[in-house]
């Protein structure tokens, strides 16, 4: 994994930003009754809906074959931990009480990434006619 990094590959963190529209439109028609009876789910038993569902894997069963409608964006290193671990959850505590966004003694990490600045970033790349778009 070092190696590849080193040579400019990508990590995939799996972070995913979507409208709920654009996520359901990745479905393809072996999902539409499904996704019909959640589009109009008000009034309806949701349980009913969900109970006969199989489990899928959303990446080879959803993504895969969708990669011309999917974009990658490459993020500087801000921080992100998943807090899947006490340590983790402990650092993300820290940064929290510290208010530059590093725990104390930790110049080596980032402040944290403001995302709305990111999206504005985004949104005047597109609007310049970068090729990176939303799905």
């Amino acid at each position: 994994a070092r190696l590849l990094l080193d040579q400019g590959a990508l990590w995939n963190g799996f972070i995913m930003a979507a409208s709920a529209g654009a996520l359901l439109s990745l479905f393809d028609d072996r999902f539409a009754p499904t996704i019909a009876a959640m589009r109009g789910f008000e009034g309806i038993n949701l349980e009913a809906v969900y109970q006969p569902l199989s489990n899928l894997d959303f990446s080879s069963d959803v993504l895969q074959g969708k990669e011309p409608r999917l974009k990658v964006l490459a993020v500087p290193h801000c921080g992100w931990t998943d807090l899947g671990t006490p340590k983790r959850i402990g650092l993300a505590l820290e940064l929290l009480h510290d208010p530059v966004g590093r725990p104390a003694g930790r110049a080596d990490l980032p402040s944290p990434v403001n995302l709305a600045d990111q999206f504005a970033s985004l949104r005047l790349r597109q609007a310049r006619g970068s090729s990176i778009s939303p799905i």
